[in-house]
């Protein structure tokens, strides 16, 4: 029995001509190819190859957008970290690996191996998506800030002493600021550079006075 014809939306009539256009500009270029460059040259050809290559990278970050929103609305649901968060994120990483939100996905899941304790893989996903993205800058300061975490959970101290400094000296307008040169200061009394530590602990007195990093900084210093 056939079943009635469902009345499509105004969206999905827009996707699907969107389909169709990429699809139509791709056939043709497949049979055309030749023809193109001896008429138009490679001017042309690189026009359309300009807008075809846009118009899929706009489907596909549109889709992996999609992807990640619904996994992170689960993650809130769930409150916690687990497998089906990382396979999950993995899986976008995997299949849009030159998108905005494969690098989100890329920094998110150095998040969550590092609360699932997995410091290594943080430290090892923190670095890729430095490498590879160039995000927002409170995400780029956040994940040296997270390579350092990563370094001090592992009692690497003198490392993590270098991605502290380096997450607030780079991004210095960054909110997080106060709780980087904190992580500095101790990791750096940590690795024996005690006088280092001191400094940063009175920038930290002078430059956030009245704040909990202050209060503990002095708590620091005192113990140096």
């Amino acid at each position: 029995m056939l079943k009635p014809r469902r009345r499509l939306t105004k969206r999905q009539l827009k996707e699907d001509k969107l389909l169709t256009t990429i699809y139509q500009i791709q056939t043709y270029l497949e049979n055309e190819w030749k023809r193109i460059i001896i008429i138009g040259g490679s001017a042309v050809v690189m026009l359309i190859l300009v807008f075809y290559f846009y118009q899929s990278n706009q489907a596909q970050e549109q889709e992996a957008a999609s992807k990640l929103y619904i996994l992170e609305f689960q993650y809130i649901e769930r409150q916690a970290y687990d497998d089906q968060l990382v396979n999950g994120l993995e899986d976008i990483i995997n299949q849009y690996p030159n998108t905005l939100s494969g690098g989100n996905a890329t920094f998110y899941l150095a998040n969550a191996y590092y609360y699932l304790g997995n410091y290594q893989k943080a430290e090892e996903y923190f670095e890729k998506y430095l490498d590879k993205y160039d995000g927002a800058d409170f995400l780029k300061s956040s994940a040296l800030a997270g390579i350092a975490a990563s370094f001090e959970q592992r009692k690497m101290y003198k490392e993590a002493s270098e991605f502290y400094l380096r997450s607030f000296e780079e991004f210095p307008d960054e909110y997080l600021v106060p709780d980087n040169m904190l992580g500095a200061a101790r990791t750096l009394a940590l690795s024996g550079q005690k006088e280092e530590a001191k400094d940063q602990c009175k920038d930290i007195i002078e430059k956030f006075p009245n704040t909990k990093q202050a209060l503990d900084a002095e708590r620091l210093l005192a113990r140096l």
